[in-house]
């Protein structure tokens, strides 16, 4: 059976035609009973068929929104505990979650905490989350009507975060390391001195 035409015929005929116009005889669906097929070149269908399928993927419901809500104070076992949940999540690449900082009453004082806690969060979910839109100029932290502060990621690691945060690591570790030189020269230092006080005892 023809795909375009719903018409019915013999695969001879249909090659035949297939034939006349230089295209090919294409199989749709071998299941349906007859078979349904589609005179076209092979080259442009499956072209128009891999087309529409993303297109078709490019359209599909986005997941709904994952989102943790936490208080500033929060501990940091049940942030942890959260912060894994939210690696699960983001085990879809097309999951987004949303880190929401609850900001009742007095609370409302404690602003910058609270920035600092979603700067930690982005900071640890590095690995495996990034924050959209950072290479944009776009601010990682928004700030809703009721002063609740918020934070989406997305799948995948941040690289840039990442390299920052070795490269902090790295510095720290050097100054440490240039702390301690300069603690054991210091010791030498009085190891000599102490020399040479027992040189001039001697002396005398």
């Amino acid at each position: 059976r023809m795909e375009d035409t719903n018409e019915v015929m013999s695969f001879q005929d249909a090659l035949a035609l297939a034939k006349s116009k230089g295209v090919d005889v294409v199989l749709v669906n071998e299941d349906k009973d007859p078979p349904l097929v589609k005179i076209a070149s092979v080259g442009k269908y499956v072209y128009q068929e891999k087309k529409r399928a993303k297109e078709s993927a490019k359209n599909a419901k986005q997941p709904k929104v994952k989102e943790v809500k936490v208080s500033y104070t929060v501990g940091d076992h049940d942030l942890n505990t959260k912060l894994k949940q939210c690696e699960k999540w983001l085990e879809n690449k097309r999951q987004q979650v949303k880190i929401t900082v609850v900001m009742k009453g007095r609370t409302k004082m404690f602003e910058n905490q609270a920035r600092e806690l979603l700067r930690r969060v982005q900071k640890e979910v590095a690995p495996f989350a990034k924050v959209p839109g950072q290479d944009k100029g776009v601010p990682a932290i928004t700030k809703d009507g009721r002063g609740d502060l918020s934070m989406f990621l997305n799948h995948g690691a941040d690289r840039t975060l990442l390299k920052e945060l070795i490269q902090e690591a790295g510095g720290k570790k050097a100054i440490a390391a240039a702390v301690d030189d300069d603690d054991d020269d210091d010791d030498d230092d009085d190891d000599d001195d102490g020399d040479d006080n027992e040189d001039d005892e001697d002396d005398e």
